[in-house]
């Protein structure tokens, strides 16, 4: 479950590998992408901006917005505006490019043009409410990942007056178009850069059209979504007691399996309720270490605080995650505080694949210490049986640490009192993440 939930909650590796020949490039040289094939790539671009930032760690959010707006600049330079018949024609042959060319133009900050694509999508002319429904999707999709990965600075008030004015197409649909209201609403929440009771709105929203008669049963992704940014809102003003109910409603809804789950313990790590807080922290077991220490093989030992992050070198969260950590064990290393990493080989790095077990704990070494100046203790642990297509094959995928920990999404944060005992579970990371690791560092090394 765990490496379902890497692999969609950032990028597919399927999707990285797709795109690895663009960001090869690099980002320094968006001139270099050919403009015949820029639009069929640009349906993949937020791919290939996470592989630019894998293949140079020291590029910043600032650096790769330049270079994403750059190859935008260079595509659409390449492939100028076509007339109103064209674009009719190319809509019916191509969407996908038409809705990258689209996408491009708002990179660009030319909106207009954007808006006057979109306004020729023929599906918003056709018969069916449903098919003109998802057709908005799509156009609200747009719109709510634009500023996201460029600049949320970038959301301006005509782009809320904008997917305002198409939430209200949309819902003037009706129930004919119930699935396409939902999703466009979770898309918001998943990507769109809105306030807190913005997004609280959305969530409402889409919690009420879902449990209207004959709601469709695939948008499980927006209201996990949705059940996730209440119970957020709701802990973080104080009102715990309904944050609590909020979550028994979720896990109610979510219903019995494996991604059910891998969900309520999200929800429950979020007001504190992880079942392995409280528990006894089981060692870490390492096929070899990055950074070793004399008394790594002890991790968490007696004594000391200890912060366990799960991660992946193709993880991206937890990318964003490093620095912080390596900040709070300069901060409080003098009171006893250690932070430690647990990994495993998946037999690629980057763009090295085919890698041996020890040639990927080299490539680590490299990742982590070098590129990332991590300089904690890595666990990394070799799976026994030999990976297929960077997975151990199903029947022997136990990680004994993941399964120790229940580790289900990445990076999941684990914190350790001096007596061994599990203090609290993060998963994921954002900045209400951040904020909360760094609190509750304070209160257990105090």
């Amino acid at each position: 479950m765990r490496r379902v939930m890497r692999d969609i909650g950032v990028v597919s590796v399927g999707v990285l590998l797709a795109a690895r020949p663009l960001a090869a490039q690099g980002p320094a040289t968006p001139s270099a992408f050919p403009a015949s094939d820029c639009l069929r790539l640009a349906q993949t671009f937020q791919s290939t901006m996470q592989v630019a930032a894998f293949n140079d760690p020291a590029l910043g959010a600032a650096d790769l917005t330049a270079w994403g707006r750059g190859y935008a600049k260079n595509c659409i330079t390449g492939s100028p505006m076509p007339s109103p018949a064209a674009v009719d024609s190319m809509w019916t042959a191509q969407r996908g490019e038409m809705l990258s060319r689209a996408r491009l133009y708002t990179w660009i900050g030319r909106d207009s043009l954007a808006l006057a694509i979109l306004a020729r999508d023929p599906a918003l002319r056709d018969s069916s409410a449903d098919t003109r429904g998802y057709a908005l999707v799509d156009a609200i999709s747009l719109y709510a990942q634009y500023p996201s990965a460029a600049d949320s600075a970038g959301w301006t008030a005509a782009h809320a007056r904008t997917v305002a004015a198409w939430l209200a197409r949309l819902d003037a649909l009706g129930d004919a178009a119930l699935g396409a209201r939902i999703m466009a609403r979770g898309r918001l929440l998943e990507r769109g850069p809105a306030t807190d009771s913005a997004r609280v709105g959305y969530a409402r929203d889409v919690l009420a059209l879902a449990a209207r008669p004959g709601a469709p049963s695939f948008n499980q992704i927006g209201i996990a979504v949705a059940y996730t940014t209440l119970v957020r809102q709701l802990w973080a003003d104080g009102r715990r007691t309904e944050a609590q109910a909020m979550y028994d409603s979720a896990a109610r809804r979510a219903g019995p399996g494996p991604a059910a789950d891998a969900y309520r313990r999200s929800l429950m790590t979020m007001i504190g309720r992880d079942p392995l807080v409280g528990t006894r922290a089981a060692a870490l077991i390492a096929s070899a270490w990055v950074n070793p220490s004399d008394d790594s093989s002890a991790f968490p030992r007696r004594g000391t605080v200890t912060l366990i992050e799960f991660t992946s070198h193709n993880c991206g969260p937890c990318r964003a995650s490093y620095p912080v950590l390596m900040r709070l064990q300069r901060q409080y290393q003098s009171n006893g505080f250690r932070v430690v990493f647990a990994t495993e080989t998946l037999g690629f790095v980057g763009d090295q694949s085919d890698l041996t077990p020890m040639q990927e704990v080299a490539a680590d070494r490299v990742y982590f210490a070098e590129h990332h100046h991590i300089t904690a203790p890595v666990a990394v642990f070799i799976p026994p049986h030999p990976l297929v297509f960077g997975r151990p094959t199903p029947e022997v995928d136990v990680n004994p640490n993941e399964r120790a920990y229940q580790v289900t999404e990445l990076p999941q944060i684990v914190l350790v009192d001096e007596h061994g005992i599990i203090r609290d579970v993060g998963r994921g990371w954002d900045a209400w993440t951040a904020d909360r690791v760094a609190e509750r560092v304070a209160e257990l090394v105090h």
